[in-house]
């Protein structure tokens, strides 16, 4: 064999190795991305994420093959070239030409037949079939509960004075295993206010995060409250689903009084509710869902 040969049968190796890491990376690359949208999924409970991930699998599987198939071609390039094939095809030195193989040499030349070999069917299906399992018995799990809010993150907006009462609501919510954001202690609450505005939006935008349905507690001053009136109108730009309860009459725990609801502040369009009159701990769970479907949520 000359020293030509021997050349040409190196870079048709090199070759070979490329494309064998190529595969490699993209299958890592594959799994890589697929997890970042499950991570996706587990931070905002948002099942969509799950199938996301499924064409981002078939596009890396169509890409894998491809270049498994060019593996395929570039191997039976060098053993033709080294003369280990019976009926070798006429190798020009330096030919690195992979369209000489197709399907009607060996239908292992063809694109279906890589796409769908034991190695490959065996990785890319069994994770699409793995995420739609997952995503129908998250689906599933769902309709046996009725409702999809076991995942529902809701934050609620209300005046600090009504503190007390907007407690009565938010733990009616979270005794039912659900999540909340939006409150916040006297002494948190008094440090961010002294650091200024800007602390205190930065505060209720990382709260908003993450949330589905605003519940706004309106009392006897909430009207007033510049912040409650900001996390409405960043609320509807994030595309929460909003309602408002009127928390007047729930008595507060240290005077144990009620007081006069201000008015309702939600736009038009949102749905009012009496905390009392209207059975807040037995409908809330309720109101909030068809809020949070009013939006597509």
């Amino acid at each position: 064999m000359t020293q030509e040969q021997l050349k040409h049968l190196e870079f048709i190796q090199n070759v070979i190795t490329r494309m064998n890491s190529n595969s490699f990376s993209i299958k890592g690359w594959m799994i890589t991305i697929v997890s970042a949208f499950l991570a996706l999924y587990a931070s905002s409970k948002n099942i969509d994420y799950i199938l996301f991930a499924i064409p981002i699998v078939i596009v890396f599987w169509l890409l894998d093959s491809y270049y498994l198939l060019q593996e395929r071609k570039f191997r039976a390039l060098y053993n033709d070239k080294a003369g280990l094939n019976i009926n070798p095809k006429d190798v020009k030195d330096f030919e690195m030409n992979p369209a000489l193989y197709t399907k009607n040499d060996d239908i292992k030349y063809s694109f279906f037949n890589v796409f769908k070999s034991v190695t490959q069917w065996m990785l890319y299906f069994n994770i699409v079939v793995s995420l739609l399992g997952f995503y129908g018995y998250i689906k599933l799990d769902s309709s046996k509960k009725g409702v999809d809010d076991m995942a529902r993150k809701v934050f609620f907006s209300f005046k600090y004075e009504d503190v007390n009462r907007a407690m009565v609501v938010r733990n009616s919510w979270v005794v039912q295993g659900k999540e909340s954001a939006g409150f916040i202690d006297k002494a948190e609450f008094e440090e961010v206010k002294q650091k200024g505005d800007k602390a205190i939006q930065t505060w209720i935008d990382e709260q908003l995060q993450g949330t589905s349905v605003t519940v706004v507690l309106i009392g006897e001053n909430t009207c007033k409250s510049k912040w409650v009136k900001y996390e409405i109108d960043e609320s509807i730009k994030r595309g929460n689903g909003i309602l408002a309860i009127d928390i007047s009459k729930i008595k507060d725990l240290n005077s144990k009084k009620t007081s006069q609801r201000c008015g309702w502040m939600i736009p038009k369009g949102y749905k009012n509710y009496l905390w009392n009159k209207d059975d807040g701990y037995k409908n809330m769970g309720a109101w909030i869902e068809e809020a949070a479907k009013k939006v597509g949520k």
